[in-house]
């Protein structure tokens, strides 16, 4: 038994270095695997920070189309209205030109009492008289018709008399309330 003794010792000790070994070999497995762990983790937020910036792109690709719709909208609107402004513009002025040619061809087809026309704001020209009959213009007097814009107080400093004149040519005229066709008796 004594020849025995060193072998079991000798076993010992190599089951025991074997021990130690495949202790620390295990040892470095198991900090592979946390550090593995650890990466996949990393990975994890990673790919959930990526997701959430593609989300915020999707959001921003959005709003911006949404914007350039609006101001495709915007352009077309403003080009509208602007077109719309050159219209009326055309129409008023054409209405202007109308108006005083009717005033014109009333006077022709009428005689007894002189028309005087005021001038108007887009020409310089002098007012001219044509002859028109009216049944409440005095004689000597004239006949106006208002235009857009007018007031007492433009047409008698058009024509050269005092406003107080001019109320008194016109007793049933209210000052407030003129309408673009109405007539009024200029007075001389």
């Amino acid at each position: 038994m004594t020849k025995a003794i060193p072998f079991i010792a000798i076993a010992a000790l190599t089951f025991g270095i074997a021990g130690l070994v495949l202790g620390f070999v295990a040892f470095q497995k198991t900090s592979q695997i946390d550090e593995i762990a650890v990466m996949k983790d990393a990975n994890s937020t990673i790919s959930e920070s990526v997701a959430g910036l593609q989300e915020e792109v999707s959001g921003l690709s959005k709003k911006y189309v949404a914007k350039s719709y609006v101001d495709q909208f915007a352009d077309s609107t403003q080009g509208a209205f602007t077109q719309i402004a050159e219209q009326l513009t055309k129409v008023r002025t054409q209405s202007r030109a109308d108006t005083i040619k009717i005033a014109e061809l009333e006077a022709k087809l009428t005689s007894g009492v002189s028309v005087r026309a005021a001038p108007t704001r887009s020409s310089a020209s002098t007012s001219s008289s044509t002859p028109q009959t009216s049944s409440s213009v005095p004689p000597g007097g004239t006949e106006y018709v208002i235009q857009s814009g007018d007031t007492l107080g433009r047409v008698a400093t058009q024509f050269g008399i005092s406003l107080s004149k001019l109320q008194s040519a016109n007793p049933s005229v209210q000052p407030r309330y003129l309408k673009v066709g109405q007539k009024i008796v200029i007075p001389e």
